[in-house]
């Protein structure tokens, strides 16, 4: 064989191996941004939803994970793709857990329960860029302190804030006892600045810390005082115990509780420890429910979880009908997208958005009566 032939055969080659090399690299880069991308081939948008399973916020989790599982039940078209990853009730833990997820693929936007995790996964959200939505997320500084921050719950100004307006009117010795965390105290502050917008009587103001059953000498201390009503805020088992301790002592003053008292699963444990107790509830915890809606979303909800939805419920369904709202219109998942809509029906519960960020429901407040739920008018709610 000439020495030319073995050139133009060997140049050939390297001609073969270069296009197949390129060509190899042109896939390779192809198949790299459809992994990468948030739609992907599917077509979808994925979220994830940080959502505590263990711990203190446990009940709030299962409640945001059936909102969430209702939503794509009602909604099989929905372009949302939702992950969800446990918190176990700890901002750490969750903010490791959201780091990992952001490593596997970036989401569009995100959602957070309890107000320590939010606040600890803020700051995250906003260096990634991530529209991150809290529910069952009261502190100011999550919507304040950021730019992609978005609130989708109550606040305690809806149903802490009312019930102080009343108590400044009517009494002179109020108790308060707060959950020594982050809702605790934004309920505990919203008391004690809305009393004393008309009444300057000293309040008399008991924390607690979450994680402990035993609430006799936090109750104790507190009745010594001879407080003629007594307001409570937070969650969990410490929660419950406080209204245990109030009924052990035989406290016949009149009992002030906020939302998460309107919890199923805190009603159901109190029994007859419940009854009498003022607070605010979403429409589908009132018995019977007034508007259609939420009287269908209550007979959905309870036929397919065999109990009664709680607020966590109606956050995590509103949060996600607007993001897809939001995804179908082609706007940018954002807190500015959210503004303007103004504000949205809600599946339990009208809900605007006042300013950039946050959110405003409108709840009921009502009164347990006989294992029932009762609409109450708070201006002639009279003392017990």
């Amino acid at each position: 064989m000439s020495t030319e032939h073995l050139h133009s055969s060997n140049g050939a080659s390297r001609v073969k191996i270069i296009i197949t090399i390129l060509t190899v690299a042109v896939l390779g880069v192809a198949v790299g941004i459809w992994l990468l991308s948030p739609v992907a081939d599917s077509g979808k948008i994925r979220i994830i939803a940080v959502v505590p399973f263990s711990g203190k916020g446990a009940s709030h989790g299962q409640y945001v994970r059936e909102g969430i599982q209702m939503y794509a039940k009602d909604h099989p078209n929905s372009r949302l793709e939702v992950k969800i990853v446990d918190s176990e009730s700890d901002p750490q833990k969750a903010v490791t857990a959201f780091e990992q997820q952001i490593l596997l693929q970036a989401p569009k936007a995100a959602i957070s329960v309890l107000s320590g995790v939010s606040d600890a996964l803020a700051p995250v959200a906003e260096s990634k860029g991530i529209m991150l939505i809290g529910v069952n997320t009261a502190t100011n500084t999550f919507v304040e302190n950021y730019k992609r921050t978005q609130r989708i719950n109550d606040r305690p100004i809806e149903h802490t804030a009312p019930i102080a307006r009343l108590v400044a009117k009517k009494f002179n010795k109020v108790g308060v006892i707060y959950s020594n965390d982050a809702f605790g105290l934004i309920c505990k502050s919203t008391f004690e600045s809305t009393y004393r917008e008309t009444n300057s009587n000293q309040l008399m103001i008991e924390p607690y810390n979450p994680s402990d059953r035993d609430q006799n000498l936090v109750v104790q201390r507190l009745l010594s005082k001879k407080p003629e009503v007594v307001y409570v805020a937070g969650y969990g088992q410490a929660y419950i115990s406080i209204f245990q301790t109030l009924r052990t002592f035989k406290y016949g003053g009149q009992i002030f509780a906020d939302i998460d008292f309107s919890n199923p699963e805190v009603l159901s444990a109190l029994g007859d420890a419940a009854e009498g107790v003022v607070f605010a509830a979403m429409d589908f915890n009132v018995s019977p429910p007034s508007a259609w809606k939420s009287a269908t979303f209550l007979a959905s909800y309870e036929s397919e979880f065999k109990r009664e939805p709680w607020l966590g419920s109606a956050f995590a369904y509103d949060a996600l009908s607007i993001l897809d709202s939001l995804t179908i219109a082609r706007l940018p998942l954002e807190r500015q997208s959210v503004f303007a809509l103004k504000d949205w029906p809600g599946i339990a519960a009208k809900l605007s958005f006042p300013s950039p960020g946050e959110c405003s429901y409108v709840f009921q407040f009502v009164k347990r009566v006989s294992g029932k739920n009762i609409r109450v008018d708070l201006d002639k709610l009279e003392q017990q």
